[in-house]
């Protein structure tokens, strides 16, 4: 009973101060000039123009009035960004939980784990999203057809599955609260009726690598970036040994193996992290390999966020595998992509989104893989429609 009251005091304590911080810093932003309506100027931290003061020109702008009032009092609140940060920061610091549809708060700071509904991460979890049989239908149907079509022009075919952050440090660092059924994942589901639907299928999915390197890589505290759903880049080294292998095996070329070393090298900001505006104490490590090889850039292309959606590049060193391959995958690809550029001898990679099977024939690949998260494993029944882009290449 003390403790229960000590929270409920806590919490009232909590809602006092925010409410205060809420009237106060807003009253003292408008008397001291304030920051021209937002601290981020005319664009918010999401990236988007801010909601400008409505106008009234005729009598029909009164019935939007309120609801677009409502829009631009929002966005041009003083000090909001600050105030939900510092929402945040009390209740992780005070409480040792968050108040958040999208994050979980570690056990350990500044370990985070993913409950959006971006994917299934907390479902796939919690082994609560078992595929039904006609799900489990569709998926080897649409991979199988994809399959034979790359046979028949003479390309292997690879699925790479890439683990969710929570099935390697769930078990280390996720709150008791959150209970996880026995019997087997969605994911353990799914490759158990592959192998027995498409029993030629080659699937990647470096869970037990992964787990069995935590804790062995020397200067390596974790594979994972504490505050961010991704693999850094030692966990990335791990999963691309274990592709390399099979797309050396794919290609009649056995993968020797490399020798890497990581060495801390600074922090950086976690996507869950900033969803949860947490500040700088929970920044993740970042390590760096001690060497990498130089390839050569080919052909590049960038989206309109001049983020790189394609790219082709090629490897001279003789110690490369003489493999030519085509990576279609998502933001795990970013981490990863740079080991398989620098041990095969043409490597093209392109995110899942913008996946072009134009593209592809074109490049004629002996080994295509297709990278996807756990936590989107649903979307393979419709692969490789799912969200693609027209590719236009520039000449």
């Amino acid at each position: 009973m003390g403790q229960e009251r000590m929270k409920k005091s806590g919490n009232l304590i909590l809602c006092v101060m925010f409410v205060l911080l809420c009237i106060g810093a807003p009253l003292a932003g408008a008397v001291m000039g304030g920051q021209k309506g937002s601290e981020e100027g005319t664009k918010g931290q999401e990236n988007r123009v801010l909601a400008e003061f409505p106008k009234i020109e005729d009598l029909s702008d009164l019935w939007a009035f309120p609801t677009e009032f409502e829009d631009w009092f929002s966005d041009h609140l003083f000090f909001k960004s600050s105030l939900v940060s510092l929402k945040s920061k009390l209740e992780a610091g005070i409480f040792g939980e968050l108040d958040s549809e999208k994050v979980i708060l570690g056990t350990r700071k500044p370990w985070l784990f993913h409950r959006s509904e971006d994917g299934q991460p907390l479902e796939t979890y919690k082994k609560i999203n078992l595929f039904s049989q006609e799900e489990l239908e569709e998926i080897a149907e649409n991979l199988g057809n994809l399959q034979w079509e790359l046979q028949d022009a003479g390309i292997g075919f690879i699925l790479m599955i890439s683990p969710d952050k929570e099935q390697i440090y769930g078990s280390d660092y996720m709150p008791e609260t959150i209970r996880v059924l026995p019997g087997e994942s969605r994911t353990e589901q799914l490759l158990a009726y592959l192998s027995e639907a498409l029993p030629e299928l080659a699937v990647v999915y470096p869970k037990k690598e992964l787990e069995g390197a935590k804790g062995q890589m020397e200067g390596v505290d974790s594979l994972y970036y504490e505050s961010d759903t991704h693999w850094n880049k030692a966990g990335a080294w791990v999963a691309a040994e274990a592709l390399l292998k099979e797309i050396g095996s794919q290609s009649g070329n056995a993968y020797a193996g490399a020798d890497m070393t990581f060495h801390p090298e600074g922090t950086v900001q976690g996507d869950l992290q900033r969803m949860a505006q947490l500040g700088a104490d929970y920044n993740s490590r970042e390590y760096e390999a001690a060497s990498h090889r130089e390839v050569n850039v080919l052909r590049e292309f960038r989206d309109q966020n001049d983020e790189v959606v394609l790219e082709t590049t090629e490897c001279g060193d003789e110690d490369c595998l003489p493999v030519s391959v085509y990576l279609s995958g998502d933001s795990f690809r970013w981490n990863l992509g740079p080991y398989i550029k620098e041990n095969a001898a043409r490597v093209t990679i392109s995110s899942r989104y913008y996946f072009s099977t134009d593209d592809l024939a074109e490049q004629e690949p002996q080994v295509f893989v297709y990278m996807i998260a756990e936590r989107y494993l649903h979307e393979l029944s419709i692969l490789p429609g799912y969200n693609t882009m027209a590719l236009q290449i520039p000449e």
